[in-house]
């Protein structure tokens, strides 16, 4: 294939002709989410990824040979196509996307990788059946998604990706690395590392969450007083790596607190991790399509200095990424001259159109037109805060769980609760569809009785 037949493919589906790079992971396990939360890879829309980074492959038990992390639904098998083929069926919709497996993830245990990289003969053994699983799927290249090295395995990870990409020939290489800046200087050697990779992906995001006992906000760009997505990408050009090699990572799950005083609102407040979202389902942190509707209906911060917005609903605060943050970012990454960005969890954007405004893929598709439509950035909305103060909307009523579960919001029928050990968790329905108890869902007028309106159609009959 020519490189002007490739540059045709590429303006075709959107992306254009650029040094950037925009991989998309998702994992294998999004499949067994419930209702709106089920991500298949049929699900991904043409043209928003350069790449594709499936997860998560993994170590067998007596750590010499990598293995599908869910062989059932990974392989094919009986001419039943599993998802290794349908994630490399999508080159089909998108000519020119690039796929590459992904051997890790939070589902293998960091000594098992610690165990294979210190010994040579596991390490010919993982890397000849990782390539020979890349290799029989089609996919374009393998990706190291370790959590963590330690500063013990500093030497062997370096040797262990030198050997892997020798062994890969043309296939991309690339490792997925701690966003965190002692992870990043004591468990990397910059150098060899650099010599080895194509990417490296760094997980520029978790600079706040529920470990800690008063909130924060995920992924500042900068921030004078401590971790950054600015300081932690120079940190690894420091290392060693080229620009070009880093990558700068989104993230679509923010963490989420209880306020313990809603009169204090500002970054650096007390408050409580909330308990699991019911899709996402960790404490202490909610998916984009889980929070972005409640967005509409609260009281939304801009924090200048950080350049990223939160949310305050009641007595629930948000930190998460917009579409403002993300072309901040992707200016960024412009500006300075890396290799790209990647979003850590394409499955947890609002991929199936459920917030207002039914865009999907919002998060991703600010993402792509960031990097590669050169846009101006828009200018930042919300209020500007950057301490502590009482905050401006009207008091939400306290909504009082009567049992587990999801319930009605007596006075919004497009709002609902879900119920958890007494903790009531705010919902809202898509735009035109409000909650129906009897049927546990969300549904147009005609099957849904309504005596309230909407806090948001209220909101544009003001306008």
């Amino acid at each position: 294939m020519t490189s002007r037949t490739l540059l045709l493919l590429a303006a075709l589906v959107g992306l254009g002709a650029s040094e950037f790079v925009l991989p998309c992971y998702f994992a294998n396990y999004a499949q067994y989410r419930q209702g709106i939360g089920r991500f298949v890879p049929e699900n991904y829309q043409a043209g928003l990824c350069t790449h594709i980074f499936f997860g998560y492959a993994t170590i067998n038990p007596d750590y010499s040979i990598a293995v599908p992390s869910d062989p059932a639904s990974d392989l094919t098998r009986n001419n039943v196509t599993g998802l290794y083929g349908r994630v490399n069926n999508l080159k089909n919709k998108q000519p020119g996307l690039k796929t590459v497996l992904s051997f890790g993830g939070q589902g293998t245990e960091s000594w098992k990788f610690s165990r294979v990289v210190a010994d040579a003969t596991r390490r010919g053994s993982f890397i000849s059946t990782a390539l020979e699983l890349v290799k029989s799927y089609g996919f374009d290249g393998i990706d190291i998604s370790w959590f963590y090295p330690t500063t013990a395995d500093k030497s062997n990870f370096a040797t262990f990706i030198k050997e892997l990409k020798a062994a890969a020939g043309d296939l991309l290489v690339t490792a997925t690395v701690s966003g965190h800046l002692n992870i990043a200087q004591n468990s990397y050697d910059g150098v060899a590392l650099a010599a080895s990779l194509d990417y490296v992906n760094v997980q520029s995001f978790d600079y706040a969450g529920p470990w800690n006992r008063f909130v924060g906000l995920t992924s500042p760009l900068f921030d004078p007083n401590g971790m950054s997505v600015s300081y932690i990408l120079n940190a690894y050009n420091n290392l060693g790596f080229n620009k070009s090699q880093i990558l700068l990572g989104v993230t679509a799950v923010g963490p989420t607190w209880f306020l313990d005083n809603p009169n204090f609102v500002g970054v650096g407040s007390s408050g409580q991790p909330l308990t699991a979202y019911p899709y996402s389902n960790t404490n202490g942190y909610a998916a984009y399509y889980e929070v972005c509707n409640i967005v509409v209906q609260s009281h939304r911060y801009w924090q200048t200095p950080q350049q990223v917005p939160f949310i305050v609903f009641g007595s629930l605060w948000f930190s998460y990424e917009d579409a403002s943050s993300i072309a901040v970012k992707m200016q960024f990454v412009r500006e300075q001259g890396y290799g790209g960005a990647f979003l850590s969890n394409l499955d947890f954007d609002d991929f199936s159109g459920q917030c207002a405004g039914r865009q999907r893929y919002p998060l991703a598709t600010a993402m792509k037109n960031g990097l590669f439509s050169a846009a101006p950035t828009p200018k930042p909305s919300g209020s500007p805060v950057t301490q502590a103060p009482a905050p401006t909307q009207k008091p939400i009523p306290a909504f009082v769980c009567p049992g587990n579960g999801y319930f009605s919001d007596p006075t919004d029928c497009s709002r609902y609760f879900y119920c958890s050990n007494g903790q009531a968790y705010p919902f809202v329905c898509p735009l035109n569809t409000w909650w129906s108890e009897s049927r546990q869902g969300c549904f147009t007028a005609q099957y849904v009785v309504c005596f309230q309106k909407s806090a948001l159609e209220q909101k544009l009959e003001l306008q």
